[in-house]
């Protein structure tokens, strides 16, 4: 069964949650962004399946566009902002998963 979180900024699915990986598809409204967010002990891989926007790792700023991914290992501090159409990210997630990750 799927979970879905309403935010703010957008939706938020699970598609898969095991003890040893997460799926979740993010959509992010127009013009909004994700909190930041920074995992101790699990890395993220974004994959882009509409729209476009940014995302802001360790300070950097990168181009987010359709087709397009982007791996976020663990102790990176990141963010991603929508562009003007709206942002939808797969996100896998691997590693030890616990309460402060």
């Amino acid at each position: 069964m799927m979970e879905t979180f309403e935010e703010s900024w957008g939706l938020l699915e699970v598609i898969l949650d095991t003890e040893k990986y997460k799926v979740k598809r993010i959509t992010i409204k127009p013009g909004c962004q994700l909190p930041d967010t920074l995992h101790t002990s699990i890395g993220v891989c974004w994959t882009v399946v509409f729209g476009d926007g940014i995302i802001v790792q360790d300070n950097s700023e990168l181009d987010l566009t359709y087709g397009t991914w982007w791996i976020i290992p663990p102790q990176s501090l990141y963010m991603a902002k929508a562009g003007s159409d709206g942002l939808v990210l797969i996100q896998t997630e691997t590693g030890i998963f616990s309460n402060d990750t």
